[in-house]
């Protein structure tokens, strides 16, 4: 399945499916966004939620704001910067597709992510910024890797673009691997 929800509509959609899906009713309180994080049991890899992927999205990009895009960019690396935790982790690309931040892998720094591609084929970055310099923001889903359990997901990324770049995190479908977890999306 390949869904694209962006702008405000990608926004409300989200939160109507957080909320059908047995979310808190505060949980979409603009507030709650720092304080609803969850801790996972000791020695468990955390698995994020759409909270914690708007919550991501917006800190980098007022940290690229506040400090500079390549200060910003070493803080999002960084595994105790607060942008990397279990399966939740932030990446930036350009306009040409490059990767200048991912915090799950820094190696990738400067490598061209056009030609990257899902599980099932998709071309998911060109989707990604194709949307973002049309209409700046939005959803898209796709299958990757996850690195909390080993096994090929659908992802759900939120991404938004900040001048020159698209700020992407996302975290991913799990309710096929835990059928009575109520908090994956």
């Amino acid at each position: 399945m390949q869904r694209i929800l962006c702008g405000p509509t990608g926004r409300i959609a989200a939160v109507v499916l957080m909320l059908s899906l047995g979310w808190p009713a505060h949980a979409h309180a603009g507030a709650a966004l720092k304080t609803t994080t969850r801790t996972p049991p000791p020695g468990s890899c955390y698995e994020g939620n759409l909270i914690d992927v708007l919550d991501l999205v917006g800190r980098a990009i007022a940290l690229v704001e506040q400090r500079g895009a390549e200060a910003a960019f070493r803080r999002i690396m960084e595994r105790g910067g607060g942008f990397v935790r279990g399966d939740l982790y932030v990446f930036v690309l350009d306009a040409e597709g490059r990767i200048v931040a991912n915090g799950a892998a820094p190696e990738s720094v400067g490598s061209n992510a056009l030609a990257a591609r899902d599980q099932n084929g998709r071309y998911f970055v060109r989707d990604i910024l194709r949307r973002a310099y049309s209409v700046g923001d939005g959803w898209i889903s796709y299958r990757w890797y996850s690195p909390c359990n080993g096994q090929w997901l659908d992802k759900q990324v939120y991404f938004k673009r900040s001048g020159r770049y698209v700020v992407c995190a996302g975290f991913y479908d799990t309710l096929a691997i835990h059928p009575h977890r109520n908090d994956a999306w």
